[in-house]
C-alpha cells in the first residue's frame, strides 16, 4: 500500500451472489477468515457471518436487474419468517418482507441456532473478530509465505508480541495439501489459535501444539498458528 493509505476489503454486497452461492459451503469460513485477518478494514454483507445462501429468483422480481436472490431477509431464528417480520395472515406491505426468506433458516442457518453451536460459522466469525484485535494483527508486519494457485498464507509479526501465521487452502478442485511450514515459523512447535472448524484433521484443534512440518488442509480449510516472538529472523519474503 502507498504510505498513508489503508485498504478496505469486502467479499460481497447487495449486487453480487453470496459466498456460499459463488463458492460452495466449505469456503464460507475460509473466506471470512481471510477477510477478518487481512490488514485493513473488513466489510461484511449481512448474513455472510452465518453462511446465508441466495434464494431462487422470485416471480415477479422486485429488482429489474435480477439482484433479488442475494437480498433475502436476515435469518434470526427458526421462528416464522426467521423472526425478520411479524407478518401474518393477509399480505401487508407495511409488515411483510418484499422477498421470501430462504427456507434453510429451518435447518440451522440462523443466528439463534448458531449462537448455541460452538463450531458454527457465527461463533467462528466472532472468534476471528476478537483475534484481529491482537496487537500483532493490528500493528505487525505482513510477510507472504506460501502463495500459489491453491494456498494463500502469510506471517504477521510484531516485536515483543506473539507471532501468527495464517494458512488457507483455496483450491477450487478439492485438493488436499500437506504443508511444511517450518521455513516460516521460528520454533519447533506452534500453537493452534484458530481453524475454520469444518471437517478439520483431528490433530488440528484450537489450543493444540503441532509440529509445523506436516500440516494437512483440505479445500476450503484454514488455520491460524501462533508462537512466541523471536528477535532472530530466519526468512525473508516480500512485506506488505
Amino acid at each position: 500500500m502507498p504510505p498513508g493509505r489503508w485498504p478496505n476489503f469486502l467479499v460481497g454486497n447487495h449486487d453480487y451472489p453470496r459466498i456460499l452461492t459463488k463458492m460452495d459451503v466449505q469456503f464460507v469460513n475460509a473466506i471470512n477468515m481471510l477477510l477478518l485477518l487481512l490488514p485493513g478494514t473488513p466489510t461484511t454483507y449481512y448474513g455472510e457471518e452465518i453462511g446465508m445462501n441466495d434464494i431462487a429468483q422470485p416471480t415477479p422480481p422486485q429488482d429489474p436487474w435480477g439482484r433479488d436472490p442475494e437480498r433475502s431477509p436476515m435469518q434470526w431464528s427458526n421462528a416464522s419468517l426467521a423472526s425478520f417480520s411479524n407478518c401474518t395472515g393477509n399480505y401487508d406491505p407495511q409488515k411483510c418482507p418484499w422477498l421470501p426468506v430462504n427456507q434453510d433458516y429451518l435447518a440451522g442457518v440462523n443466528v439463534q441456532a448458531q449462537e448455541q453451536d460452538k463450531d458454527s460459522s457465527l461463533n467462528l466469525y466472532k472468534s476471528l473478530a476478537k483475534l484481529r484485535q491482537e496487537p500483532t494483527f493490528l500493528h505487525g508486519k505482513m510477510k507472504y509465505a506460501i502463495v500459489d494457485d491453491d494456498i494463500f498464507s502469510y506471517v504477521k509479526d510484531w516485536p515483543g508480541e506473539t507471532n501468527y501465521m495464517v494458512v488457507i487452502n483455496l483450491s477450487p478442485t478439492n485438493t488436499t495439501h500437506t504443508l511444511d511450514l517450518t521455513p516460516y515459523i521460528q520454533t519447533a512447535e506452534a500453537d493452534i489459535a484458530e481453524t475454520t472448524r469444518l471437517d478439520m484433521d483431528p490433530s488440528l484443534v484450537v489450543g493444540n501444539s503441532i509440529v509445523p512440518a506436516s500440516v494437512l488442509l483440505k479445500t476450503g480449510q484454514g488455520i491460524v498458528l501462533k508462537w512466541k516472538y523471536s528477535p532472530v529472523e530466519i526468512w525473508h519474503k516480500d512485506e506488505a
